[in-house]
């Protein structure tokens, strides 16, 4: 059986990235806007992860990293149906300048109970789990890049 998972993943930068002042905001803003139906039941959470880069998106390339948020969550709801925005806020890492940032990425991720009587909090999709697995056919986006401006 197929999971009934239908996800729309966007990314808007609400707030930029600002230089070092007195107030206490954070140096990344970014609402995310998450819908998603026909959640399987184990699925109780859901939300997203980013990160700010100086270049390239993959991790792998060194030193790239300028930030990174928490995984940022909301609760699913019995109806296994979401529309939700999250706010995801972040700071520069200790020794980074926010400035350097010139991409940005963000992850989609589920936590679910398994059936093994633990929990799982992964990125979607992931073949390993049927509840992170969108319907086939389905426009399922589930990361989302780009430029900072």
């Amino acid at each position: 059986m197929y999971n009934k998972l239908i996800l729309l993943f966007a990314l808007f930068m609400i707030g930029g990235f600002g230089s070092s002042n007195l107030s206490k905001a954070e140096d990344f803003n970014f609402t995310v806007p998450v819908q998603a139906n026909n959640l399987l039941p184990e699925v109780y959470r859901i939300g997203a992860q980013c990160g700010a880069r100086s270049e390239g998106m993959s991790p792998s390339v060194s030193g790239g990293d300028i930030g990174r948020s928490e995984f940022v969550t909301v609760s699913v709801p019995d109806t296994g149906n979401v529309s939700a925005n999250i706010n995801v806020k972040f700071n520069a890492l200790a020794g980074k300048d926010p400035n350097d940032a010139v991409k940005y990425i963000c992850y989609l991720r589920l936590v679910a109970n398994l059936e093994s009587g633990g929990t799982s909090s992964t990125i979607v999709p992931n073949e390993n789990y049927l509840f992170a697995q969108p319907k086939p056919g389905t426009v399922f986006v589930g990361q989302v890049s780009g430029d900072i401006q």
